[in-house]
């Protein structure tokens, strides 16, 4: 362990790459109102063509709202008492009884009864799911399971032949990333956050929480992203993102990362928010150069846009 060093900042993270010279995009206003009351929207996921948002309510359910991004009118597809995911233009939720799947564009379709702690979708269309400490899947009944150990998880990346998930085992604090190769009944750890701790620069800091989160996955692998939170801080003050491949050791892609707030992978880069300030990197890893400046809290990078809530309302600023 070393002891704490100087925290990166969006400054300092500008220095490792070039800034554009061009004017600043101007906000458009993709959905005027998206609030429910005194409640803010969360942007989940957007598309070229569509957006979805979620609305927290006062007994602890979600409103799961989608919109076309051309007309902005709000149309709503559901309740969720759990998980809500993004996947492939449409969105995957979990009622208190089901695991659902709905979209502007797609006919809703069901898995019942469950009570899910993570959702997602494979390649396929079959439904992918955590509850009562499995991985669970299937189009239209549970056709499989296997079990991880964990006893909670937050997050499921599936690929054609592999399942992530993240999550904890017992009480510990320590988020662990497993592959489920598919067809297979045996789930393996591939990552954990503190193994990781020493890959920040000047290695771990004494005392400081470390967490990994489930970021991407793909054929190749999967992208962990780990938080780093000294003993006297409330939230996190650098971080650093690791590729975990299939075949191989872990990789560090990005390593001057500061308080990290949002985290999202296109084909082709990487996007994170620090602040006010979006910024990127090669999907490959390399320097971070700064795209935009928002207003209020990303939730999603598509078609050349981050889409961000600005008070009751969704904006969306160029960022390519």
């Amino acid at each position: 362990m070393t002891t704490p060093t100087a925290r990166t900042s969006v400054l300092a993270l500008l220095v490792l790459g070039a800034c554009g010279t061009d004017a600043p995009a101007t906000p458009e206003v993709v959905v005027a109102d998206a609030a429910v009351g005194t409640n803010v929207a969360t942007v989940v996921g957007a598309s070229a063509d569509a957006l979805y948002w979620s609305v927290s309510q006062p007994n602890t359910t979600k409103l799961v709202f989608g919109s076309s991004v051309d007309e902005g009118t709000a149309t709503q597809l559901g309740v969720s008492a759990g998980p809500v995911a993004y996947v492939n233009d449409h969105i995957v939720l979990a009622t208190s009884k089901a695991v659902l799947r709905t979209g502007l564009a797609t006919p809703e379709a069901g898995i019942t009864p469950i009570t899910a702690g993570a959702v997602g979708e494979s390649p396929d269309g079959s439904l992918v799911w955590f509850a009562d400490g499995q991985i669970q899947w299937g189009a239209k009944a549970m056709e499989g399971s296997t079990m991880t150990r964990l006893s909670r998880a937050n997050a499921i990346r599936t690929s054609a032949n592999h399942t992530y998930v993240a999550g904890t085992i017992g009480t510990s604090t320590d988020w662990r990333l497993l592959r489920l190769d598919r067809g297979s009944d045996r789930p393996l750890t591939v990552a954990t956050s503190m193994e990781l701790a020493e890959r920040f620069p000047g290695g771990a800091v004494a005392n400081a929480a470390y967490r990994g989160s489930l970021v991407d996955a793909d054929e190749a692998g999967a992208l962990w992203l780990v938080t780093e939170t000294p003993d006297e801080d409330s939230r996190p003050s650098r971080a650093i993102l690791v590729s975990v491949p299939v075949e191989g050791e872990p990789k560090l892609l990005v390593e001057h990362m500061g308080s990290v707030t949002g985290f999202f992978a296109t084909s082709d880069r990487l996007y994170w928010q620090e602040g006010d300030a979006v910024l990127s990197a090669p999907k490959a890893g390399g320097a971070a150069t700064l795209e935009a400046h928002v207003t209020g809290q990303a939730g999603a990078v598509a078609d050349g846009f981050v889409y961000y809530v600005n008070g009751t309302s969704i904006e969306r600023l160029a960022v390519d």
